[in-house]
C-alpha cells in the first residue's frame, strides 16, 4: 500500500533533483505554516499537496486510485513572470511520465501548469494527476460462511394467512 506522505517525500525529492543545478534553490515543503513563513520573508519555495480524486473498486482485489498533486511555486524577492516559466520547463522534463514510490511506479497521466498573480505577485501551480491500482487486502477471519438460511414468509391471499419456510 502506497503512503501519501511516501508519495509527497518522493515528489520533493523530484522537485530538488529538477532545480538542482539551476539558480532556482527555492525551501520545499508540505507544511502551510513553513510555506507562509517562506511567502512572507519572501524566500522562494514549492508547496506540495496531494488531493486523493477518486478511488474505485476494479474488482474483488484492486482499487483504482486517482490522485493530484500540486506543486505551487513562489518565486522570491527579485524574480519575475518569466522565471515561472523556466521553472515550469524544469518540471516538465522531471515529471515526464511515471513517479517511483518504493518498489512501484505510479504513472502520470496529465500535468498542468497556471501562473497566476495574486496582491504579493507571480506565482505557479504545477498539477500531475496520476493513477495507480492499489490491492485491497480482506482479513480471512472477517468473513464468515453463511450456512444455510432459513426465512420465514407470510402472505396474505383472500384474507388467508399463509406461512412457509423458504
Amino acid at each position: 500500500m502506497l503512503k501519501i506522505s511516501d508519495i509527497v517525500k518522493i515528489v520533493a525529492a523530484m522537485v530538488y533533483k529538477a532545480t538542482d543545478g539551476s539558480k532556482y534553490k527555492y525551501k520545499i515543503t508540505a507544511d502551510e505554516d513553513k510555506q507562509q513563513q517562506y511567502i512572507n520573508n519572501q524566500i522562494g519555495c514549492f508547496f506540495i499537496d496531494i488531493h486523493i480524486a477518486e478511488s474505485k473498486s476494479v474488482n474483488l482485489h484492486f482499487n483504482e486510485k486517482k490522485i493530484t498533486i500540486d506543486i505551487n511555486c513562489f518565486p522570491q524577492k527579485g524574480q519575475y513572470k518569466m522565471d515561472l516559466y523556466d521553472i515550469k520547463d524544469l518540471l516538465d522534463k522531471q515529471f515526464v511520465r511515471s513517479i517511483h514510490v518504493g518498489d512501484r511506479y505510479i504513472h502520470i497521466s496529465n500535468t498542468e501548469s497556471n501562473i497566476l498573480k495574486d496582491d504579493i505577485g507571480y506565482w505557479m501551480n504545477y498539477s500531475i494527476e496520476v493513477m495507480y491500482h492499489e490491492q485491497v487486502n480482506f482479513d480471512v477471519d472477517d468473513a464468515a460462511l453463511i450456512g444455510e438460511i432459513k426465512l420465514m414468509t407470510e402472505v396474505i391471499i383472500d384474507g388467508v394467512k399463509i406461512e412457509r419456510k423458504v
